[in-house]
């Protein structure tokens, strides 16, 4: 019988070629850290967690410039503007989309979409279209074109919105506007419901949270949180001062004489 021996255990490494232990932790060891504060942070930022000195955090203040659907979100689920508050240049387009939904959430019949309390506070604050703005938003909670009427030079703007009939662009002081405004409220005219069920991913996202869908921001917190991994990577390590060295190169023996 052939007998096989056991391969001998490896030397034991001396002191001289032990590897010196590396101060700086793998980005493999500070992922799962790196994830929980990512994971903490965007819960601040999603509202399930409440610290607002973390704000103050440059790291967080990066984070939230790069979180828009998430904030816009978390507003339209609460029918708030706080969370837009925190948007630095971008808080009037969260509280537009906010108050966007809050007429589709509280007049599902009507077209006061189209001029939200946002938008009426806007013509409020214009000296050249304060005297009808009353009109314009009764016209457009009515959804009767007929109610445009007396509106000025806003009337062709006023009867396209409600029409969705591009046409009457031709006459509105803001060609170009007019359009983009017909196509934005073909995204928002079917309602919440429609809108939720098949519109565009943000749109859709942003109904289910005003139907009261606990898991619709879910989304925009997952893609936070992927920025913020983004942000807070360890970086690789550098190589130590003794694995950059030069090698000595070996002292030649002095020459006979």
């Amino acid at each position: 019988m052939v007998v096989v021996a056991a391969p001998a255990p490896a030397a034991s490494p001396t002191p001289e070629d032990s590897p010196r232990p590396d101060s700086t932790a793998s980005p493999a060891a500070a992922a799962p850290k790196t994830s929980a504060r990512c994971e903490e942070y965007v819960a601040v930022l999603s509202g399930k967690k409440q610290d607002d000195a973390l704000f103050a955090d440059p790291k967080v203040k990066a984070i939230v410039a790069r979180s828009f659907d998430l904030l816009a979100c978390r507003a339209v689920a609460a029918d708030a503007d706080a969370p837009c508050a925190l948007l630095a240049e971008q808080q009037d387009e969260c509280r537009l989309l906010r108050s966007i939904f809050h007429e589709l959430r509280t007049n599902p019949h009507g077209r006061s979409f189209m001029f939200p309390d946002a938008k009426y506070e806007m013509c409020r604050a214009d000296p050249k279209r304060a005297r009808i703005c009353d009109r314009l938003r009764e016209a457009m909670r009515s959804g009767d074109p007929g109610a445009c009427a007396g509106t000025g030079v806003e009337e062709p703007s006023c009867r396209a919105a409600l029409t969705l009939d591009e046409s009457w662009c031709a006459e509105a002081q803001d060609p170009e506007g007019c359009r983009k405004g017909i196509e934005a409220s073909r995204v928002f005219a079917p309602g919440l419901e429609a809108l939720a069920a098949s519109g565009p991913a943000r749109e859709a996202a942003l109904a289910k949270a005003a139907l009261g869908d606990t898991d619709a921001c879910t989304s925009f917190a997952a893609a936070a949180v992927g920025y913020c991994s983004d942000l807070t990577a360890v970086p690789a390590a550098s190589p130590s001062v003794e694995a950059t060295k030069v090698p000595a190169l070996p002292r030649r023996a002095p020459a006979r004489k």
